[in-house]
């Protein structure tokens, strides 16, 4: 997601961010990311769910998942998480989803979360 993206991105699993692994490799409270969030002004988040939980901000409001029709073999599942870190980007975040999902490949879709379609 970083690479060669113009905008800020904040790797909440630690390969680019020290505090990050700290946190994600210690007995951290749950819901660490929030607030690394809320300090770097991040405003969605998209997190392997099954993998971060713990990472998961308290009140990051789930939108819906990028989900691939098919197992790839990906490590981390087939679903992708999408979150507004605070109810008010959440308006924000539901338009570019709905100018995004037009556009994906064949083989994967979005699932909105009910009342975000």
């Amino acid at each position: 997601m970083a690479w060669g993206n113009p905008n800020y991105v904040l790797d909440l699993y630690g390969l680019g961010s020290t505090e990050a692994l700290k946190f994600r490799t210690t007995l951290s409270e749950p819901g660490w990311g929030g607030p690394m969030a809320e300090r770097h002004d991040v405003q969605f988040a998209m997190v392997y769910q099954k993998w971060m939980q713990e990472a998961i901000g308290k009140n990051w409001i789930r939108v819906g998942a990028f989900v691939t029709d098919e197992d790839w073999g990906f490590v981390s599942g087939t679903e992708v998480a999408f979150f507004a870190t605070s109810p008010e980007y959440i308006p924000r975040l539901v338009e570019a989803l709905h100018q995004w999902v037009p556009t994906l490949p064949a083989g994967t879709h979005f699932e909105y979360d009910e009342g975000f379609e």
